[in-house]
């Protein structure tokens, strides 16, 4: 492989590749959370005896993402869009070795089940592999190739499908999401909305309605990539991949 083919490739794999984001049409956002099953207080109870035995006393809020599955982030927060999420940990006792943020860091990964992306992330790992430049030169972005696969547009009509069933319309993730972004910034540039959204502020009955429509369709939106999203595209990459 050329230099330049090599470079491309590379550029391409940051593209194609799912670990900073997704491909926008699956992962048009990241939730504070990486879990799907339990519930948050079984990870919240998990996450506090990891962090004592290891010293640190702490005590993790009931709202805190960190203790949350996908799915109750999701019904809490929507997509952190209008709806303000929090972080709520008190550390009562910790060591004076600078070492609470790693700790934190290693429990997270110990007590937290697999997220439901972590399927897709490893299909992606497996495309990526087998990537060729012309691969790189026929595509512009990740969209148009993940698209482009058989199968894969099936998998996207059918999340649309999946959440036209609860009354969200939108052809991809990303637009469910910027549905919503879209009227917090309307409502925002209106003066209707406090610029904090603290806890603490009255909240406009317009900004309480769309909270509400954001958990559902935050929710809809997470519960349709895991039944028909992901395995569709698991699938087409998989099968692109045993061509190669």
């Amino acid at each position: 492989m050329s230099k330049n083919e090599n470079l491309k490739r590379r550029k391409f794999a940051g593209v194609v590749g799912v670990a900073a984001a997704g491909v926008a049409i699956v992962a048009s956002v990241q939730y504070a959370s990486a879990g799907s099953a339990g519930s948050g207080d079984d990870l919240r109870a998990g996450l506090e005896r990891c962090l004592e035995a290891r010293g640190h006393v702490v005590a993790i809020g009931i709202k805190n993402p960190m203790a949350m599955t996908e799915a109750e982030y999701a019904r809490e927060f929507g997509y952190g869009v209008s709806v303000p999420v929090y972080n709520e940990m008190a550390v009562n006792e910790t060591k004076s070795d600078g070492s609470f943020a790693r700790d934190l860091t290693s429990c997270l990964d110990a007590t937290k089940p697999q997220s439901p992306e972590a399927g897709l992330r490893a299909a992606f790992g497996r495309l990526e592999s087998v990537l060729t430049a012309d691969d790189t030169r026929r595509f512009a972005d990740r969209d148009e190739f993940v698209l482009s696969l058989p199968g894969a547009r099936d998998a996207l009509n059918s999340w649309s499908r999946c959440v036209a069933a609860t009354g969200v319309r939108a052809s991809s993730p990303a637009e469910a999401e910027e549905s919503i972004r879209s009227k917090f910034d309307s409502l925002a540039a209106s003066d209707k909305v406090p610029l904090t959204r603290g806890s603490s502020e009255r909240v406009s009955s317009s900004l309480a309605a769309l909270q509400a429509e954001e958990r559902a369709i935050a929710s809809a939106d997470l519960e349709c990539r895991v039944a028909n999203l992901y395995p569709g595209l698991i699938d087409a990459i998989d099968q692109f991949v045993k061509t190669r």
